[in-house]
C-alpha cells in the first residue's frame, strides 16, 4: 500500500473494471462470509484495510456490519464515499490504521498486503493484529508465491503497480508472531484468467 498516486490514476477503471464481488471465486466469498460472521458475533465493527473504491465495504456493510474503510489512494477514497456516503472512510496504510488498538470486531486486508514487500509484513500484520479486538477476526488475501512483480497497463491505462505475492504459511506465520491465532489457511489454484494461486488466511485474537 505504498503507491497512492498510482491508484489515484487507476480509480475509476478499476471501479468500472471491479464494482461489486462478482469477480470473486465462490470459494473466496465463502471465507468472506466467514469473516463476516465472526465480525457479527464479536461486536459488528469492521476495518477495511486497503479498501480501494470501497466494493466489499459496501459488501460488508449490507450485512449490517459498521464499517470504517482505509485506503492511501485520495481518489480510491473519493469513489468509495460517494457510493456509501453514510460509511466512514480514512486515508490510511497497511502500516499505519487510523483506528484505535482493540477496537474492531474484525480486521480485513483484502488483496492490500500484495503492495506490502516481504521485509515490511511482519509489521503491517502486526498492526492488523493491533487494532483486533479480543475474541475478533482478520482475514487476508494474496496472491500466493514470493517476490516482486510489475503489473504494467494496470487495469487497462497506462499505470504501473508494483505487488508483492504472500503464500498462506507466510501470512499464517505473521499472524502467529503478531499474536493471532490461525482459523483457516488456505491455497487456491490459479483459475480462470488468474495468473497465479490465492492465499487466504483467517485468524483470532484469542480471549483474554
Amino acid at each position: 500500500m505504498h503507491e497512492p498516486a498510482a491508484y489515484d490514476a487507476v480509480a475509476d477503471a478499476y471501479d468500472r473494471l471491479l464494482p461489486a464481488l462478482d469477480a470473486e471465486h465462490p470459494q473466496d466469498v465463502v471465507l468472506l462470509e466467514a469473516f463476516a460472521d465472526a465480525a457479527a458475533a464479536a461486536g459488528g465493527d469492521v476495518v477495511d484495510v486497503g479498501c480501494g473504491t470501497g466494493r466489499v465495504a459496501r459488501w460488508l456493510a449490507q450485512r449490517d456490519l459498521a464499517v470504517l474503510g482505509v485506503d492511501p489512494s485520495p481518489a480510491m477514497l473519493a469513489i468509495a464515499r460517494a457510493a456509501q456516503p453514510s460509511a466512514s472512510f480514512a486515508l490510511g496504510t497497511a502500516t499505519s490504521v487510523p483506528a484505535p488498538a482493540a477496537s474492531a470486531a474484525g480486521v480485513l486486508a483484502w488483496y492490500s498486503l500484495i503492495h506490502v514487500p516481504a521485509s515490511e509484513l511482519d509489521a503491517a500484520v502486526a498492526e492488523l493484529a493491533r487494532v483486533v479486538r479480543s475474541g475478533g477476526v482478520v482475514l487476508a488475501a494474496a496472491q500466493s508465491g514470493s517476490g516482486m512483480r510489475t503489473i504494467v497497463g494496470a487495469y487497462g491505462t497506462a499505470a504501473t503497480l508494483t505487488a508483492w505475492a504472500h503464500d498462506a504459511s507466510t501470512l499464517a506465520a505473521a499472524a502467529e508472531r503478531a499474536g493471532l491465532a490461525i482459523e483457516a489457511s488456505v491455497e487456491r489454484p490459479r483459475e480462470g484468467r488468474e495468473r497465479m494461486p490465492q492465499a487466504f488466511v483467517l485468524a483470532r485474537r484469542p480471549l483474554r
